[in-house]
C-alpha cells in the first residue's frame, strides 16, 4: 500500500474501519452456508435476478420465497426489509423486519431458515472511495506512488484495493425537514436530509422517529432518483400527503413542499442548506451539476484503475452435492461446526501458499493469489490434504468433495473486505463447474503463465469465452 493510500486512510481511520458482516445459517436446508454482505443493497431469496453476482443471497429452502428481505446500508449500519408478497414472515429476533436494524449476534429468521448476523474486522474501501472524492472535491490530487509510477509502493509492488465499478457520492447533507406540527414528544424542531436517503416513521430502524402513534413503525421514505427528490409512501393503513394530496406509491418533492403523516405530524422541505444543492428543485441542481458529477466519476474510475489493478489468479472452490450431505445429517449443529471447519481448512491451505480467501458465498470461496504457480499448488494442496479433513474433522456422514477451478487476468481486488467484481472471477466459476469431483480445471490464461512440464492435459473449449480448459491429472509439490 503506497504512502499517500496509508496517510489517507490514517486521516479517516475512525469513518474506515468497521465490522465486514456476513450471515451464518444455523438451521434450514441451508444450513452451515456462509455469505458475506457488500453493497447498498443485498436482496435475500430463493431466486435472485440475473447480475447480482455475489451481493446476493440465494437459499434453496423452500420455505423462503423467490423474493424475501432485502438488506440496505443505512448510515454507518445495515437495516432489513421484509418484501411484499413472500409467503412467510421475516423476523429479526422475534420481530418483524421492516427497516430493522442488523446488528451482531442478531438472528434473523424465514421460514425454516436461521441466519445469525456476524461481523469481522477490516476497512471499508466503499468508505474509502467517499474520502477519496472528498479529497477531490477540496483539490487535492490523487498521486501517483512513492517511485513514480501509478499503484507502485516504495518496494515496487503494486497496491490492491476496491473494485470500483460502482462509485458512490460522499453522504451529505442535502436540506432539512422543519417540524411544522408533531406531538409534544417530538423535541426536534428539524430533521437533517441525506444525500442517502431518509427513511420515516416509529420504528426504531427509523432515520427519523416520531412518536406518535398515527404514525407508522415505517411510514415514507425520501429518497434521490434521477436528481430528484422523492417521497415513498410505505404505512399500508395509514396515509402521507404531499401538499394535502394523498400519495399512493411515490411523488416529487420540491424546496417548501409541505409533507403530512396521518393526522398530527406536519413537515415542511428546505432544500440546500448544506450548500451541497442550491438549487430550488432538485431537477435545476441535477441541470447543473450531472455533468460535473460523472466528469468526476469518469476520472477516479480512471485514476483507481491506473492505481489499484492488479494481475494474478483466482481460484475458486465450490462442495459437490452439498444438499445430500446436509439432508442425510441428523444433528444441525455437526453441518454448521463442520462447514466452518472446511472453510477454515481451506483457508489455511491458501495462505500457506501467500492467497487470500475472498468472498464466501454459500458452499463455495473464491481465493487470490499473486502467483498462478501458487494459486495452482493451492488447489493441489487442497485436494490432496481433504481425505485427512475428512478423516479428522467432518463431522457428517458423508464425505467432503470439491471441485476447483482456476482462472487468471487483470482485476481489482479488495483484500481488506475480502470482496473483488470481475468477469475474471466469474469464469473461475464456471471452470470449477466442468471439474469431475475431486477434480481442478484451469484456463488457457492460466496454463499459459506455468512454467513448462506442469501435470495437466487438454479438456475441450469453453463455448462462451472461446478458449481451451486443463485438467490437473498428477500432484503437484
Amino acid at each position: 500500500m503506497s504512502s499517500w493510500l496509508r496517510s489517507l486512510i490514517g486521516k479517516n481511520e475512525r469513518a474506515l474501519r468497521g465490522p465486514v458482516i456476513e450471515l451464518l445459517v444455523l438451521e434450514g436446508l441451508d444450513a452451515g452456508q456462509q455469505f458475506t454482505l457488500d453493497g447498498d443493497e443485498v436482496l435475500i431469496g430463493r431466486r435472485l435476478p440475473s447480475g447480482l453476482g455475489q451481493r446476493g443471497v440465494l437459499l434453496s429452502d423452500p420455505t423462503v420465497s423467490a423474493k424475501q428481505a432485502v438488506i440496505r446500508r443505512r448510515g454507518a449500519g445495515l437495516v432489513i426489509q421484509h418484501m411484499a408478497g413472500a409467503t412467510n414472515p421475516t423476523l429479526v429476533d422475534g420481530r418483524e423486519a421492516q427497516g430493522t436494524p442488523l446488528r451482531p449476534g442478531s438472528r434473523i429468521q424465514m421460514g425454516h431458515v436461521t441466519m445469525e448476523v456476524r461481523p469481522r474486522d477490516g476497512i471499508s474501501l466503499s468508505h474509502l472511495t467517499q474520502a477519496l472524492l472528498s479529497d477531490a472535491a477540496a483539490g487535492t490530487a490523487l498521486p501517483s506512488g512513492d517511485d513514480g509510477a501509478p499503484g507502485a509502493d516504495a518496494d515496487g509492488s503494486e497496491s490492491v484495493e476496491r473494485e470500483t465499478t460502482e462509485i458512490r457520492p460522499v453522504v451529505s447533507q442535502v436540506g432539512q425537514l422543519i417540524v411544522e406540527q408533531a406531538p409534544e414528544a417530538a423535541h426536534e424542531r428539524s430533521f437533517p436530509i441525506w444525500s442517502t436517503g431518509v427513511l420515516l416513521g416509529r420504528g426504531d430502524g427509523c432515520d427519523i422517529q416520531l412518536a406518535d402513534m398515527g404514525v407508522s413503525r415505517t411510514h415514507a421514505e425520501l429518497t434521490w432518483q434521477d436528481g430528484k427528490l422523492i417521497l415513498v409512501h410505505r404505512s399500508q393503513v395509514n396515509p402521507t400527503l404531499l401538499n394535502g394530496c394523498e400519495v399512493l406509491d411515490r411523488e416529487s418533492v420540491c424546496n417548501g413542499d409541505v409533507i403530512q403523516l396521518a393526522d398530527q405530524v406536519v413537515l415542511r422541505v428546505e432544500l440546500g442548506r448544506s450548500g451541497v444543492i442550491k438549487a430550488e428543485s432538485p431537477t435545476d441542481a441535477r441541470r447543473r451539476t450531472l455533468k460535473q458529477e460523472m466528469e468526476e466519476k469518469i476520472d477516479l474510475d480512471r485514476r483507481i484503475e491506473e492505481q489499484f489493478s492488479v494481475e494474478g489468479s483466482f481460484l475458486d472452490v465450490d462442495i459437490v452435492n452439498s444438499y445430500r450431505m446436509k439432508s442425510e445429517a441428523t444433528r444441525a449443529e455437526h453441518i454448521i461446526v463442520s462447514f466452518e471447519r472446511f472453510r477454515a481448512f481451506v483457508g489455511e491451505v491458501v495462505a500457506s501458499f501467500g492467497g487470500h480467501v475472498l468472498n464466501s458465498n454459500g458452499d463455495e470461496l473464491m481465493c487470490y493469489f499473486e502467483s498462478t504457480l501458487a494459486a495452482v499448488r493451492a488447489g493441489s494442496g487442497i485436494l490432496t490434504q481433504l481425505e485427512d479433513f475428512n478423516g479428522q474433522q467432518n463431522l457428517l456422514r458423508v464425505p467432503f468433495r470439491f471441485r476447483i477451478g482456476i482462472h487468471t487476468g487483470k482485476s481489482l481486488v479488495d483484500l481488506d473486505r475480502g470482496v473483488a467484481y470481475s468477469t475474471i472471477l466469474d469464469v473461475a466459476g464456471h471452470l470449477q463447474k466442468l471439474a469431475e469431483g475431486n477434480g481442478l480445471v484451469i484456463s488457457q490464461q492460466t496454463f499459459d503463465a506455468l512454467p513448462d512440464g506442469m501435470p495437466f492435459e487438454r479438456v475441450g473449449t469453453m463455448e462462451r469465452e472461446g478458449f481451451d480448459y486443463y485438467r490437473l491429472t498428477g500432484r503437484i509439490e
